[in-house]
């Protein structure tokens, strides 16, 4: 009698946590070969960022595309929309703004090797990784402004910044 493995590829994490684990057909690893993800054209600013949130997030990857973005579509536009209206008229109001709405806060990171979502800290600081996620066709889907993943985490940008989704998307390789 002998026993199959399951083939390589990515599977709920198995350990319960949220997000999912790349199996290479033997054994759990921390990263399935190297594979390299396209790189998000003439976002330049934008790759810098990621390397950034990368390093700020203790992941040893590259990173390729970030986005501020909200759990929530309608946080994402009562909040982008008060911040651009009310911002330049009331001093500190954006600031009061950035810390009421944390709640609804997450960071959106494309790396060399997957895509992660956190929980934003203060300051632009990842928090929890709520998901990880492969690269590829089928890891996301993307309308307009609005990331789906396959677990079904949300994440929405500001209308005005919405094409940095696209970016993530591309930079994921979903698009």
């Amino acid at each position: 009698m002998t026993s199959q493995q399951p083939a390589a590829g990515w599977y709920p994490d198995p350990s319960g946590r949220p997000g999912q684990q790349y199996w290479d057909g033997q054994q759990w690893v921390a990263s399935p070969p190297a594979q390299s993800a396209p790189a998000v054209k003439g976002r330049k600013g934008l790759a810098r960022m990621a390397r950034r949130m990368a390093g700020r997030a203790g992941i040893n990857e590259e990173g390729r595309a970030v986005a501020f973005s909200y759990s929530s579509g309608w946080a994402a536009l009562l909040f982008g929309i008060a911040e651009e209206v009310a911002g330049e008229t009331i001093p500190f109001l954006p600031l009061l703004l950035t810390i009421i709405s944390f709640h609804w806060h997450r960071i959106v990171l494309v790396t060399d090797q997957r895509t992660y979502l956190f929980r934003a800290k203060m300051f632009h600081r990842p928090g929890a990784v709520l998901g990880t996620y492969p690269h590829g066709p089928g890891s996301m889907t993307r309308v307009r402004g609005k990331l789906t993943f396959a677990d079904g985490q949300v994440a929405y940008h500001v209308p005005t910044f919405a094409w940095r989704m696209k970016a993530i998307a591309q930079a994921a390789g979903a698009e």
